[in-house]
């Protein structure tokens, strides 16, 4: 249960999903989400040990490939958008000599994503079993709204049905629910998220396929919109794992540029490096 509680914990960084004008969305299918102030260029994340706790963790040496093997944690990943900032373009997760394990290319008609084109040199890497493709796609169906409300994912060389997503949205355009379908299109998953009224992400539910609650989640929200403790739950709603996040320093942009998590006994500490179009 923790190893997969840890693949997960980055991912919890997104407060709102939604495009403004002056932010930067980092959304799928990074690790580490998050809001960004700006037009961001690129953001590069390195994620190390840590030692200490709150304002005092240190940086400790960098997570190895064995190591999150082992854990079944997250890769380094280098993201790059165009020049509108509205959606990553090209994705790649990084070994421990910087070079590409699994990467996504995402294509665009008129301004919006409609396809995402993956290469997993590593499935496993990334939360999919060893059993995933290693060449793919992912087909984006968009309403009115340009919002998604669809994702199909198929296989390449046979152009397959994997595994198919339907997502809602609230009426400010936050997704509150996904349902996911596999190649046959039998249900088997769902999760649901919960807003506070500045549309922040405040927890969660996720269900199994028989429609049952399989386990759920609460976020604490700092005063500049970031997570900064999550607590998931099982179904019967006993806690099973809390992640604290300290952001501890941040750019000229507000952006925070480096953070210590404390889940357990792990500790960690994750360095990004953004660059802006201005």
């Amino acid at each position: 249960m923790k190893t997969k509680y840890l693949l997960l914990l980055f991912c919890l960084f997104t407060v709102a999903c939604n495009r403004q004008e002056d932010f930067t969305m980092l959304g799928e299918p990074a690790s580490v989400r998050d809001k960004m102030n700006g037009k961001v260029q690129k953001v590069v994340f390195k994620l190390f040990w840590g030692t200490g706790t709150g304002n005092d963790i240190t940086k400790g040496n960098h997570f190895t490939t064995r190591e999150r093997d082992s854990l079944r944690w997250f890769y380094d990943f280098e993201a790059t958008f165009d020049n509108t900032g509205d959606h990553i373009i090209n994705y790649n997760t990084l070994d421990d000599n910087n070079n590409p394990v699994n990467t996504w290319n995402f294509i665009k008609e008129n301004n919006l994503i409609v396809l995402s084109k993956w290469s997993f040199r590593k499935p496993g890497s990334f939360g999919f079993g060893s059993g995933y493709p290693t060449d793919g796609y992912t087909k984006y169906i968009n309403n009115e709204k340009g919002l998604v409300i669809k994702k199909e994912d198929r296989r390449a060389h046979d152009d397959s049905l994997l595994y198919s997503f339907t997502i809602k949205y609230n009426e400010p355009g936050d997704e509150i629910e996904t349902q996911a379908f596999d190649g046959k299109g039998n249900f088997f998953r769902k999760w649901t998220i919960e807003y506070n009224d500045k549309r922040q992400a405040i927890g969660g539910v996720n269900y199994g396929p028989d429609g049952n609650i399989r386990n759920s989640y609460k976020n604490t929200i700092n005063d500049r919109g970031k997570i900064s403790e999550s607590t998931s739950f099982d179904k019967d709603k006993n806690v099973i794992g809390n992640a604290k996040y300290t952001y501890l320093e941040y750019d000229a942009k507000g952006n925070w540029i480096k953070v210590g998590l404390e889940y357990g006994p792990f500790t960690t500490y994750g360095e990004r490096t953004i660059t802006y179009y201005e």
